[in-house]
């Protein structure tokens, strides 16, 4: 990890889970804009 990127925010196993992340399995059950718009906001 070089100091510009951000820490995980968790691990599964030995892979490092950034925030961008965390929406992805919410596809195929939520559409597009609202993903976006809670990437959003946080």
């Amino acid at each position: 990890m070089t100091p510009s990127q951000p820490s995980p925010l968790f691990h599964i196993g030995r892979v490092p889970v950034h925030g961008d992340a965390i929406l992805a399995p919410m596809d195929g059950f939520s559409d597009w804009p609202f993903r976006s718009l809670c990437r959003s906001l946080g």
